[in-house]
C-alpha cells in the first residue's frame, strides 16, 4: 500500500558560488567567472504530489568566463576572498607572458606552451558538458521523430490497408524501413555527439584562442599530437588540420 504513495529518485541542482576573476585562456586576458556548485538532489515523493529533499550527492563546482561563456572544473582556491599568493603571482605571470606574446617577444618554448595551453581547458569543458550538459538535440530529435514515424504509419496502415493483407503486408514492410532508416540516424547521431559537440562549440573557441599567434599547419598538427600524447582519451576529437582550415577560413 505505502510503496504505491511513496517513491524516491533525484535530479540534478546548483546552486551560485559567486564571481571571481581569473585569466581565460580564451578570451587571453584576466575575466569575471561564475562559480557554480552542481550536485545530485535526493527526493522522497508523497502520494505522487508532495516532494521532500532528503540528501545531497557527489557535487562539482563549474567555472563559466563571462567572457566566451567557456567553463570548467573549478580550481581549488579560485574563488577564495583572499587568494593564495600562489595564484595571484600565476595570473600576474601569465598577463606578463600573454604581453609578451603580443610584442613577439616569446621564446620557442613558451610559444610551443601557449599554443598547447587552451587543448586542457577544452578537454575540461568537455568533461564538463558530459556531466552536466543537456542532452543533445539531434539524438533526441531523431527518437521522438521515430516514434512518430512509427505510430503515424501504424495508424496508417490501419486506416487504409484493413482487411486486405497484400496491402497491409507491403505497408508494414515500408512501416518496417522506414522506422529502421529513422533508428539507425537516431543511433548515428547519438554515437557522434561528441564529435559534433566539439566542432560546434569547441573547434570556434580554439580557434579564437590560437588566432593571436598566427600558428602554422605544423605549429597546430604538434600541438595536438602532444595533446594526444598527454591525454590520448579526449585529444582523439581534435585535429591540427580542421582547426589550420578554421583559421584560415576554409571551413566555419
Amino acid at each position: 500500500m505505502l510503496h504505491g504513495l511513496v517513491g524516491s529518485g533525484s535530479r540534478l541542482k546548483s546552486e551560485s558560488l559567486g564571481p571571481f576573476r581569473d585569466f581565460c585562456p580564451i578570451c587571453r586576458e584576466m575575466k569575471g567567472f561564475t562559480a557554480t556548485s552542481y550536485f545530485t538532489q535526493r527526493h522522497v515523493r508523497l502520494f505522487f504530489l508532495i516532494r521532500l529533499d532528503t540528501s545531497r550527492e557527489g557535487g562539482v563546482g563549474v567555472a563559466q568566463c563571462t567572457g566566451c561563456g567557456s567553463r570548467w572544473t573549478l580550481a581549488p582556491g579560485a574563488r577564495r576572498a583572499v587568494r593564495p599568493r600562489a595564484e595571484t603571482d600565476r595570473c600576474a605571470a601569465r598577463v606578463a607572458l600573454e604581453e609578451r606574446a603580443r610584442a613577439g617577444t616569446l621564446t620557442p618554448e613558451e610559444r610551443s606552451a601557449i599554443l598547447l595551453e587552451p587543448f586542457p581547458f577544452m578537454a575540461a569543458m568537455l568533461s564538463t558538458e558530459r556531466a552536466i550538459g543537456e542532452a543533445d538535440r539531434l539524438s533526441a530529435l531523431g527518437c521522438f521523430g521515430t516514434v512518430i514515424l512509427w505510430l503515424g504509419l501504424a495508424a496508417w496502415m490501419a486506416l487504409t490497408a484493413k482487411g486486405n493483407d497484400e496491402k497491409l503486408m507491403v505497408m508494414g514492410t515500408i512501416s518496417m524501413v522506414a522506422t529502421g532508416i529513422g533508428a539507425a540516424l537516431t543511433i548515428y547521431a547519438w554515437a557522434t555527439r561528441w564529435k559534433r559537440y566539439v566542432r560546434r562549440v569547441l573547434d570556434p573557441r580554439l580557434v579564437r584562442s590560437l588566432r593571436p599567434l598566427s600558428p602554422s599547419m605544423h605549429d597546430l598538427v604538434g600541438a595536438v599530437k602532444e595533446f594526444q600524447r598527454v591525454d590520448p582519451a579526449s585529444g582523439k576529437y581534435f585535429d591540427g588540420g580542421r582547426l589550420h582550415d578554421r583559421l584560415r577560413g576554409v571551413i566555419d
